[in-house]
């Protein structure tokens, strides 16, 4: 893709970053310091998309392995600022295969957070009772409804199986949000 340059190279996939990613970073800063933000808050704000960056690398990362192990290369993953893209050769040849692909990358999502997780239970079990304001102290992310809007939209993309069931797991996991 144009306008990429890769980072990193890891199980012999080139992980590609887009220019703009660098727009979104400097984006939070300058939103962080138009809102009176401390010089710490915006380091935090910034680590923050950092890691987001981090989590949608694993979520292609488990496409991409799932599917090397039923023989499909990926050319590259490349991360944009609104998600990322594993770009296989070719997709899976049976429709079970091509299942185990698609739901590799959610079901990191789903080991990240109950790894998080526990990691806020070891915090809390040390640091005593942790509070929550209930606001969003990160404003650059969309609303949940806007997500799964995204999402059902999303997932239909280049497979047979994800057209139906992407839309499917994108309305339904709204009444869970």
């Amino acid at each position: 893709m144009r306008g990429t340059f890769q980072i990193v190279k890891l199980f012999g996939i080139p992980v590609q970053v887009h220019w703009t990613f660098a727009l979104l970073i400097a984006w939070t800063v300058y939103s962080s310091y138009t809102q009176g933000n401390s010089v710490a808050s915006t380091i935090w704000q910034s680590l923050l998309v950092v890691t987001l960056f981090i989590c949608v690398v694993l979520h292609e990362f488990g496409h991409a392995l799932t599917a090397r192990r039923f023989g499909v290369k990926t050319k590259d993953i490349i991360v944009l600022p609104i998600g990322g893209l594993a770009r296989l050769d070719r997709l899976p040849e049976k429709p079970s295969q091509e299942f185990w692909v698609a739901i590799a990358g959610p079901l990191v999502n789903i080991a990240i957070g109950i790894l998080l997780f526990g990691g806020w239970l070891i915090f809390k079990s040390f640091f005593g009772t942790i509070g929550w304001t209930g606001r969003n102290e990160c404003h650059l992310f969309c609303s949940d409804a806007d997500f799964y809007e995204c999402a059902s939209c999303c997932f239909q993309f280049n497979s047979r199986l994800s057209d139906g069931w992407g839309t499917y797991f994108a309305f339904f996991s709204g009444f869970l949000a």
